[in-house]
């Protein structure tokens, strides 16, 4: 039975990794193809020196494996001294206690070390199915016995292999061995859970540097009490950020929890019995105990859950008492104790497909059966955990209330739901469902609104099924903004999943985590092209791999993405048009439109008896335009040399935008952006000779005098922009790029990706890379309130 159930699964590993290989080749496809504006911020910012955060490259890594050869391995240098310690320790044991006879079947060691140093490890035996129980009994009941004693080793569990092909996360078979999980740290001191297998941070020190960044991204989402979010937590930072972020930050309502991994989907229901739960339910406590009332602003609130001040900063104190608090290993607590977080042995082994929901509340901790309270091998009846409420098939089911916790189930007809990229074959997701609670404790006097939070925890089977999740979310009328922090593996978003992202109007910010550059520049390509898609709010990179290519990349991606209004500035020839064209071809439909001066002009000179008659309509038939442009960025094809013209040309598009906008949630406020394109310095003899090489220009003099004549008479009237200078903007403020070219050593097709890079950067990290473009003078960056 054991060699039929092998041989079935090994059918379907070749299945999905069918699968995962027509999905990779699609994706190397789509990197093939990305908006050069988009490949270039990106290489922009991962080459910006002030952006990049390096780590130690010698022993920095917390999680090894080694292949056994006959007792022995060969220790990597990259290993923390624990790791290999604890795998010498193993070797040593096998080489000299472990029966001779048996050596060979001991085929790997895992080791996973937490930051108190103590250890989980992970076994691989390869042997016969036969030989295994006497294997088991004979060598492996002493090894344990030998190792717990010897070293500080908190779980230790093995898998049985008939070949060398390893088994899958989703697969069951563990022979636990000892305890269940390891007992992490956050950055912060807060303790969670890891099951054998789950994915998980390998670098502490880059884990350090990198969490005060995803905290402050969260932090300044915009989210607040008067008007909170809710978050979406998906990869593997799931449980850390579960466990020390969403706890004590309360302007986040519900958290939606969307993991791939089994493992880290049984972790997480753990991780929120264990920690979240009576963390929410302290929040509940009122301010006499011990809890500073809201508003309080001279003492930060504190989670005595966790034990962390609630703010923006990061603070861990090395060796301290209170960052060891509850840090002794899941299952040590004597029985009967109620003060120590109960063990649920249901959650042993992976639980696919089920979504569950737990808090403070004590009825919610009082239901501990474990799964499996029915006659073995009744195959006709679902598992159900009473615990939780919920069935343990592939279905999900949610009680209390569902429309509060997600609002509308269907999509919304104004966004279809993307293209999907599914393998052939392969039947829809269904849409989100969980169990879900809502802790209701009374709101003290004065609190803006109510303290009402929810934990909606859902596997998804495959990583096709996201987009239907993520467009489900909060759809319907009240739903909040959702902040998202996502890590997308080294195989990156399913392509459905980024649009899914950009077609759910909901999802104000994504945190995007990424160590593959090539998957990174598919999902960009997607999530900031667009009229709906994301900028680059802010950005940092860490050595999490030193010495590899693996740099562990985040992104804190924001909507709405600015209103921007391009203005070249610079006389004729320069080559504005040629500019104007470049940037909407690059930019795509319905992202950018032209206003071409020069041609309304003309046309209005065909129409009206006089020239004053012509202008004056010129101007009027520009104004309206601008006000109806309704795409996010507009080029001004003109002059553009006088400052006051140039500051009624931007507002105007802004106060046009601003009432187009209108429709948009009450969430989003339009962000304006003036980026003026000036052209400097110009050489008449190189300006006439690119106007007379045009063709059919519809203002301009054909003969060679008058077009020199006109080219003086511009240069002599246009006022470059300069830094500092007053600007005139409409409510609500905008930001200010100059960039500086020189049209004789800058081609339009490069000045619009410089520009296009503009577009989809911050102000402030678009001035930051302005030294990676080589033919750009400079680019100054000014604020106006």
């Amino acid at each position: 039975m054991r060699e039929e159930r092998d041989g079935a699964a090994t059918i379907l590993k070749m299945k999905r990794a069918a699968d995962a290989g027509a999905a990779s080749s699609k994706r190397r496809a789509r990197a093939d193809d990305i908006q050069p504006s988009v490949r270039l911020a990106l290489d922009s910012l991962r080459g910006t020196a002030g952006r990049r955060v390096g780590g130690s490259a010698a022993k920095y890594r917390n999680k090894i494996t080694y292949t056994v050869h006959d007792g022995a391995v060969t220790l990597s240098d990259l290993a923390s001294d624990v790791c290999n310690e604890t795998c010498l320790a193993i070797c040593t044991w096998i080489r000299e206690k472990g029966d001779a006879a048996n050596v060979a079947y001991w085929h790997e060691v895992s080791v996973k070390c937490n930051r108190r140093g103590t250890a989980l490890v992970k076994l691989l035996f390869l042997c016969s199915s036969s030989a295994l129980p006497g294997f088991l009994e004979k060598d492996v009941s002493r090894f344990v016995k030998d190792i717990t004693e010897s070293r500080s080793v908190e779980c230790i569990v093995a898998q049985h292999m008939l070949t060398t092909a390893k088994p899958g996360k989703e697969e069951e078979g563990y022979i636990r061995l000892h305890g269940e999980y390891l007992t992490e740290q956050t950055p912060w001191g807060d303790p969670y859970i890891i099951s054998p297998d789950t994915f998980c941070e390998i670098n502490h020190d880059i884990e350090d540097k990198s969490w005060p960044f995803l905290e402050k991204a969260l932090a300044t989402s915009g989210a607040s009490a008067v008007a909170p979010f809710d978050l979406l937590l998906m990869g593997r930072d799931a449980n850390p950020a579960f466990v020390s972020m969403y706890p004590r930050m309360p302007q986040f309502r519900t958290c939606f929890a969307l993991p791939h991994c089994p493992r880290v989907a049984g972790d997480l229901r753990k991780n929120c019995e264990l920690f979240v739960a009576p963390a929410l339910a302290a929040d509940d406590a009122p301010a006499s105990e011990g809890k500073h009332p809201a508003g309080d602003g001279a003492a930060p609130k504190t989670n005595t859950a966790l034990e962390r001040p609630v703010s923006g900063t990061a603070t861990r104190a090395e060796g301290s008492d209170d960052a060891k608090v509850k840090q002794t290993p899941l299952g040590d607590h004597p029985a009967g104790d109620e003060a120590a977080p109960k063990t649920n042995a249901a959650l042993e082994g992976p639980i696919s497909g089920t979504s569950t929901m737990a808090d403070g509340s004590d009825a919610a901790k009082a239901k501990q059966t474990p799964l499996g309270d029915h006659q073995a091998g009744d195959e006709a009846t679902p598992k159900t955990n009473h615990a939780l409420e919920g069935s343990i098939s592939g279905a999900s089911t949610m009680t209390g209330s569902k429309d509060a916790a997600m609002g509308e189930q269907t999509p919304s007809v104004d966004h279809p739901a993307p293209p999907s990229d599914d393998p052939p074959g392969k039947a829809a997701p269904t849409a989100l469902t969980g169990t879900s609670h809502e802790s209701s404790a009374p709101t003290s006097p004065g609190t803006p609104c109510s303290n009402a939070r929810k934990v909606v925890i859902e596997q998804v089977p495959s990583k096709f099924g996201y987009s239907d999740k993520i467009l489900a979310l909060n759809r319907g009328p009240g739903g909040r903004p959702i902040s998202v922090l996502v890590n997308s593996g080294r195989g990156g978003f399913a392509e459905s999943t980024a649009q899914a992202f950009i077609a759910n109007e909901k999802v104000a910010q994504i945190i995007y985590v990424t160590c593959n550059q090539k998957t990174c520049y598919a999902d960009a390509d997607i999530l900031l092209r667009g009229p709906l898609g994301f900028y680059v709010h802010d950005y940092a990179s860490f050595d999490f791999q030193p010495g590899t290519e693996y740099v562990m990349q985040v992104f804190d991606l924001r909507r709405p993405r600015f209103r921007t209004a391009v203005l070249p500035v610079g006389p004729p020839g320069s080559g504005k048009s040629t500019l104007a064209a470049a940037l909407v071809q690059l930019l795509g439909p319905g992202a950018a439109e032209t206003v071409e001066r020069d041609q309304v002009f003309a046309d209005m000179r065909t129409a009206l008896p006089s020239l004053k008659a012509s202008k004056k309509a010129t101007h009027e038939r520009v104004l309206g335009l601008l006000s109806a442009c309704a795409a996010p960025v507009v080029v001004y094809d003109s002059t553009s040399g006088d400052p006051g013209g140039r500051d009624l040309i931007a507002s105007t598009f802004f106060s046009g935008g601003a009432a187009a906008a209108s429709a948009a949630p009450a969430t989003r406020t339009v962000r304006n952006t003036v980026v003026l394109v000036s052209y400097e310095p110009t050489e008449t003899e190189w300006l006439l000779n690119n106007c007379m090489s045009r063709v059919g220009h519809v203002a301009f003099p054909a003969d060679a005098e008058a077009a020199r004549a006109k080219i003086d008479c511009v240069l002599s009237g246009l006022t470059a922009p300069q830094d500092g200078d007053p600007c005139s903007v409409p409510a609500g403020g905008c930001s200010r790029l100059i960039v500086r070219v020189n049209p004789a050593l800058t081609t339009p097709a490069d000045i619009a990706s410089v520009v296009g890079v503009l577009l989809v950067l911050s102000p402030k990290l678009a001035v930051e890379v302005a030294p990676a473009f080589e033919n750009v003078l400079a680019i100054s960056a000014s604020h106006y309130a």
